[in-house]
């Protein structure tokens, strides 16, 4: 027996209701608005913020730490480590500049851009 769809005008005139009681409704935060909270609430600070500190201390300077994340891969006698020695900067800048060499090498790899 095939059953079929009740449209909203046959829900009420049943007496039916069209939608589920508020005791019925999950209410209960998703990581979809754990997340539009989050981003909202950066952006707000980010937006009244913005003039404190426009000069950010010098950590914008990409050289030093790109410079410091290729020493980690060891050169000549030196071996490769994960210390980089230099704690003038962040070290978390230094590891994303350290990914990001290893990201590129890995598809000029991949790519055949390099041999070895």
């Amino acid at each position: 027996m095939k059953k079929s769809r009740t449209n909203a005008s046959e829900q009420k005139a049943r007496g039916q209701p069209l939608a589920a009681p508020l005791g019925e409704l999950s209410l209960r935060p998703t990581a979809l608005d754990a997340f539009v909270a989050i981003a909202l609430a950066a952006l707000i600070v980010r937006v009244t913020t913005a003039h404190i500190g426009v000069d950010r201390g010098g950590f914008t300077d990409e050289a030093i730490p790109f410079r410091q994340a290729l020493t980690l891969w060891g050169w000549g006698a030196t071996p490769a480590t994960a210390n980089p020695h230099f704690f003038s900067y962040p070290s978390v800048s230094i590891y994303l500049h350290w990914i990001a060499q290893a990201t590129a090498v890995l598809i000029g790899m991949l790519c055949g851009r390099f041999g070895s």
